[in-house]
């Protein structure tokens, strides 16, 4: 019968598990345009890829839309503040330290620490068609 493991025996466990990837193969970023956000894409986007973080464009969040929660994540994100859809949002695998996050609702950066102590900046941008550069 195989003996079974406390939650923090588990979570020790897949912590030394990304240390090692982490120093193995470094951090692993992506980037999708989700044209509305669902728990489910996410789910599908984080479950086929090994991501520590990903950038997400055109969430289409409102205001009075409840805050984003993906378990085992940080999520930064940033709403329009007028008009329909846009929207963008970082999501950050715990176990990485945001040490700084800036942004407005058409690009967003975040500071990471790093195993190792070593700081790397990510950032997303979203220009709506009727942007002007």
């Amino acid at each position: 019968m195989k003996k079974r493991t406390n939650g923090s025996a588990r979570k020790r466990k897949h912590k030394q598990e990304r240390i090692k990837r982490w120093e193995t193969s470094g951090i692993h970023i992506g980037s999708q345009n989700v044209a509305g956000i669902s728990l489910l894409k996410v789910y599908m986007i984080l479950g086929t890829h090994t991501l520590d973080v990903l950038c997400l464009q055109e969430t289409w969040l409102t205001k009075s839309t409840v805050t984003l929660d993906i378990p085992g994540y940080q999520v930064i994100e940033q709403r329009r503040d007028t008009g329909k859809r846009g929207g963008i949002a970082i999501i950050v695998r715990n176990g990485i330290k945001v040490i700084r996050h800036i942004g407005n609702e058409f690009s967003q950066g975040v500071c990471l620490q790093v195993h190792g102590g070593e700081k790397l900046w990510v950032g997303n941008v979203y220009m709506p068609p009727t942007q002007n550069l």
